[in-house]
């Protein structure tokens, strides 16, 4: 297993308005307000455990999720998935401490060295500037990129890919997270 963190260079904006005309790319859906949404989510079809990490994420008050993708990736005889689940801080004042991610990021590394799944896998921790229109506020999200690569069929990669997001799931929905100081209103 490898972990990695990183800063996206280009901002989000919440909510965000994805073109009609663009059928691979789809507007924001607020799953805290809106949970029933999570069922028209199209990133999710067949893919239980991005359903479940949507359900638990949002169902709590620690975190919300702000975005997901994946895909297959075939690699001569061998398949791989690649994709993330985007994520912040319900709290907006832990959301905008860098602190408290890092103290995240952290906790999840050791955690992960005594448990984790599977060795193949890598794991990115993005950090993105998060731009709330609603709340006139700046904030940091983070994408957890899992890329599952190697595998000798798709039912195997997405098999352990799903197993890598319900490891993260259920750390991250185990964690409570640090209080954080108060800082100004931008990351």
């Amino acid at each position: 297993m490898r972990i990695t963190i990183t800063r996206a260079t280009k901002p989000i904006c919440l909510p965000y308005h994805r073109p009609s005309s663009d059928p691979k790319s789809h507007s924001y859906v607020d799953l805290k307000k809106y949970p029933d949404e999570i069922a028209s989510i199209p990133e999710i079809r067949g893919w239980p455990a991005l359903e479940s990490a949507l359900v638990d994420l949002n169902r709590g008050d620690t975190f919300r999720t702000v975005g997901c993708e994946k895909c297959f990736c075939p690699n001569a005889d061998l398949w791989g998935v690649s994709g993330y689940l985007q994520v912040c801080f319900e709290d907006l004042a832990l959301a905008r401490d860098i602190d408290s991610h890092s103290h995240l990021f952290g906790a999840f590394e050791q955690h992960a060295a005594h448990a984790w799944p599977d060795n193949d896998t890598t794991v990115e921790f993005e950090m993105q500037e998060t731009v709330s229109a609603d709340k006139d506020m700046v904030f940091w999200s983070f994408s957890i990129w899992l890329v599952v690569p190697n595998c000798r069929s798709q039912d195997e990669a997405k098999q352990k890919w799903s197993s890598a997001l319900r490891f993260i799931c259920g750390f991250l929905l185990s964690t409570k997270p640090r209080k954080s100081v108060q800082v100004p209103n931008s990351p």
